[in-house]
């Protein structure tokens, strides 16, 4: 009887069931956050993986910003300029396709850019501001060609620097150099779509000078 009325030891007792109890809510947190962790820590790796430094770029494109565009069946339409970018060659539509598109899927899921329109190869230029001559610069891009008979070639100052020959849906990354204030010296860079004008050409995607 004494045994059952003796206190000591109670605060002991009591910590270790305040220490089980706290324990256990901490086992069943973590359970109930784990899946969401684990698709966080997935999303931020992504994000990571394409992040650029910042103040490293010197002109981008990407397709995913459709704000007044004209919505069509296949995706969306832009005329004469998208994104900084200007249509250089005698057709001025840009025709911007969803990943997956054609059974072609963006690295990232970002929209695409189809460089033969309507029909009539696209090229797409911008003039790069602020570049120091005789400084090298490369450009990066993703391409892809359902009908292996389109490719991109890449110009600078009104110069060939580079050509993508993609071949099936699978996009592959390309990376050209170039050189500031050579060939005709406008510093323009000139993304040119190659191949039977038939609707269908090379896609691209995710655009990086630097």
């Amino acid at each position: 009887m004494s045994f059952l009325q003796d206190e000591s030891g109670a605060v002991t007792v009591d910590w270790t069931v305040l220490t089980a109890a706290i324990v256990g809510m901490g086992i069943a947190s973590v359970a109930a956050v784990r899946n969401g962790t684990f698709a966080l820590g997935e999303d931020i790796n992504l994000s990571l993986s394409n992040a650029w430094v910042a103040g490293g770029n010197i002109a981008t494109l990407d397709f995913d910003n459709i704000d007044g565009l004209t919505v069509t069946g296949w995706g969306w339409r832009a005329m004469n300029s998208y994104g900084g970018w200007t249509a250089v060659s005698n057709q001025q539509a840009f025709e911007i396709v969803r990943s997956g598109y054609a059974g072609v899927h963006s690295p990232d899921g970002g929209n695409m850019l189809d460089l033969d329109a309507s029909p009539g190869n696209l090229g797409v230029g911008r003039i790069l501001e602020d570049l120091t001559p005789g400084t090298t610069h490369t450009v990066t891009f993703n391409a892809a060609d359902v009908h292996r008979n389109n490719g991109v070639n890449v110009y600078f100052g009104g110069e060939l620097v580079g050509q993508a020959a993609p071949d099936g849906t699978t996009m592959t990354s390309y990376s050209f150099e170039f050189v500031a204030g050579s060939g005709n010296g406008t510093n323009e860079l000139v993304l040119q779509g190659t191949g039977p004008e038939n609707n269908v050409g090379a896609y691209i995607h995710g655009v990086r000078v630097y």
